[in-house]
């Protein structure tokens, strides 16, 4: 069962969701307020222009000390996924896989993400502690299944307090 985080924000309403709104907008959260921001296959879903703004609001609402996870597509191993399946043998999945499901407007990749460029994004944004990892894996059919084709991203904020003083 996965844990219920509060508050959650998401661009559709539903029975799971507290606040409904553009993630390529400012947020309306308060700044330096949450411990801990968890994002699940949103990043590659915010238009390219706007990617930067989003991890800087991530950085805004994080308290010092606070940490960003956010699993997200590896469109470099999405690529060499497709580049190593012969052109024959392609299905729907490869498109999917690129381009994300199209079942609603919302529901496409807008940015190529690999995690050098991750990493580029978020240190840009002043996260300066800022990792990705390999993701662990999913239940399939056939048991449990690595996925290459995404990983995960951990951002810190610094904690550090820093004053001037005459």
């Amino acid at each position: 069962e996965r844990p219920i985080i509060r508050p959650n924000l998401d661009t559709r309403p539903g029975p799971m969701v507290d606040i409904v709104a553009n993630v390529e907008e400012p947020l309306p959260l308060a700044s330096g307020t949450f411990d801990g921001v968890y994002s699940s296959f949103c990043l590659e879903h915010i238009s390219f222009p706007k990617v930067r703004g989003f991890i800087s609001e991530i950085y805004r609402i994080l308290a010092p000390g606070g940490l960003a996870v956010l699993v997200t597509a590896d469109t470099y191993q999405q690529c060499r996924k497709a580049a190593a399946t012969p052109p024959e043998e392609w299905t729907d999945g490869i498109s999917t896989l690129l381009f994300g499901g199209q079942d609603y407007s919302d529901n496409t990749h807008k940015v190529a993400l690999s995690r050098p460029f991750a990493v580029k994004l978020f240190r840009e944004a002043g996260v300066f502690q800022v990792e990705t990892l390999d993701h662990p894996g999913i239940m399939g059919p056939n048991g449990w299944e690595k996925v290459e084709t995404d990983f995960i991203i951990e951002a810190r904020k610094s904690a550090a307090q820093i004053s001037y003083e005459l």
